[in-house]
């Protein structure tokens, strides 16, 4: 009885780690299919769970042959999933160290050159021995090197993280401190039944509580993707009762004792599984909901203070005499006053432009000549552009006409704005407009000469709010609202628009596509 409950409990071990991972890659992925990390992570979760399902096969097979095969493959998928996670270390939250052409191309030579090792040679598992319920593995003589291989990946990607941890803040520092726990409780736990135990003391079958680790893992890398919404007590009480409901389940699945029962309480597992995804799923929106509200008033009132200081400050010292009638000290304290009230105007301009375009509101279409709207935004420009010696540049190789109905005054705030933030963001050189046709429809490619784009900015770019790192320090009175107002115009007028970029300081290329009339 006590091995038939042993024999249960590693069943279900099995079962949930499959399930968990398989539905936290896709939930994670589907979330956002174009993230880096989310695409990396997907990989990750799926080379884990092709790890746990051949490790589950090799204990419950009985042909040597066959046992051998499923050996070498686990070897191979742990070999890749670790690579994965170095991988996973380098891009999240953002990529700091860019992996070269070189260094991806060694990775991947390196990856297959062992792979091919371990699944066509008996170097790394050279024989597998069925005693029983038990496999004891032979290591073949260069079986050192699938641990250098191991080690090698998970070491350069923990320290990755803790140089990230030093140098990241607030909400990207919660997030690496949730991967590095997991890595740590996670390798720890894997590396002690599923390479240290039985290589030192020969104890094979506690490899069967290898995947628990991956649960560990997987767990706090996904909460650290969804901004470790953890904090929110809400969801940790129905996630933790959504687990616990889940484990019963399938405990009474393994103990189900007839083929009726079992199909009956799969069912029930089946629907709860469907019940409880959109539950989470709703809680997390309202939570998303709740933090862009947060944000929104934190920055709201941190823009609208910081202007106001100096335009307070100085404007009392002037009314109290601190300053001498016709001074260049006074002077320069009312062109500051100046130049923070003006500021102070375009945020509130910014916020009062974004709230009117998300409100219900009246909209008076008109056909729209897009080369003369290119021209006028190029105009609004002008002098900015002049001014720092900036070339602006207007291309139509295939003298193009197209029309579109909308609204002119904001398709042309629009593409004033990206051309504005070209200018703001380019020390030499300047912008070129090229107008594109494009079967049914035409482009509008704005590419600049300026600071350019990491992976983390493409990825947060048209987020209300988001300012990079290098926009900060070159513009630290932005508002953060740029650029989704543009994104809300085009889509109102029925246009996409994206951004791309080589890397940092190589400059962005901005394409808005648009459908003819």
């Amino acid at each position: 009885m006590i091995l038939s409950n042993i024999q249960a409990i590693i069943l279900f071990i099995y079962f949930f780690t499959i399930f968990l991972n398989l539905f936290l890659a896709f939930f994670i992925f589907f979330k956002n299919k174009k993230s880096r990390v989310n695409q990396i992570f997907f990989l990750f979760s799926i080379s884990i769970s092709l790890w746990i399902i051949t490790l589950f096969l090799f204990y419950n097979f009985t042909s040597g042959k066959v046992v051998l095969i499923l050996g070498r493959l686990n070897f191979i998928f742990a070999e890749i999933l670790v690579v994965f996670l170095f991988l996973f270390s380098n891009i999240f939250p953002r990529i700091k160290f860019r992996l070269g052409l070189y260094a991806r191309l060694l990775i991947l030579i390196e990856s297959i050159t062992i792979s091919i090792i371990t699944g066509l040679t008996d170097l790394i598992d050279k024989n597998e021995i069925i005693e029983g319920l038990s496999r004891i593995t032979e290591y073949g003589e260069l079986y050192i090197l699938f641990i250098l291989h191991f080690l090698s990946y998970t070491i350069i990607g923990i320290g990755i993280l803790f140089w990230k941890l030093r140098n990241y803040k607030d909400i990207e520092k919660a997030q690496i401190k949730f991967v590095l726990l997991g890595i740590f409780f996670g390798i720890v736990f894997g590396s002690m039944t599923n390479i240290i135990i039985p290589y030192v003391f020969g104890n094979y079958d506690i490899q069967n509580f290898g995947p628990v680790a991956t649960i560990i893992l997987i767990i706090f890398i996904v909460y650290a993707i969804l901004k470790h919404h953890l904090f929110n007590i809400k969801v940790v009480t129905v996630e933790l009762l959504t687990g616990a409901t889940w484990m019963i389940l399938g405990i009474q699945i393994i103990k189900s004792n007839s083929v009726g029962e079992i199909i009956f309480q799969s069912g029930l597992f089946l629907v709860f599984s469907f019940l409880s995804y959109f539950l989470i799923r709703g809680i997390l929106k309202e939570e998303h909901l709740a933090r862009q509200q947060y944000e929104m008033v934190a920055t709201v009132s941190h823009q609208l203070r910081t202007p106001l200081t100096p335009v307070v400050g100085l404007a009392s010292m002037i009314a109290e005499g601190d300053y001498k009638e016709g001074t260049e000290e006074k002077k320069e304290a009312e062109s500051r006053i100046l130049i923070a009230a003006q500021r102070l105007r375009n945020v509130i301009n910014d916020f009062l432009e974004m709230f009117e375009l998300e409100g219900d509101r009246k909209r008076t279409v008109q056909q729209v000549d897009v080369v003369d709207t290119i021209k006028a935004a190029m105009e609004n420009v002008k002098q900015n552009y002049q001014s720092k010696k900036h070339y602006l540049k207007f291309k139509n190789p295939k003298k193009i006409a197209p029309k579109i109905v909308g609204e002119q005054r904001l398709l042309v705030q629009a593409i004033t704005n990206l051309l504005d933030n070209a200018e703001k963001y380019t020390e030499k050189g300047g912008t070129t407009i090229t107008l594109e046709p494009k079967n049914h429809r035409f482009l509008i490619r704005i590419t600049d000469t300026g600071i350019g784009l990491d992976n983390h900015d493409k990825q947060r770019l048209f987020e209300k709010f988001y300012r990079s790192e290098a926009a900060r320090k070159i513009r630290p009175d932005g508002s953060g609202l740029g650029l989704p107002i543009v994104k809300k115009i085009l889509e109102d007028h029925g246009a996409k628009i994206t951004a791309e970029s080589s890397g940092r300081d190589k400059g962005t290329i901005f394409t808005i596509d648009f459908r003819k009339i």
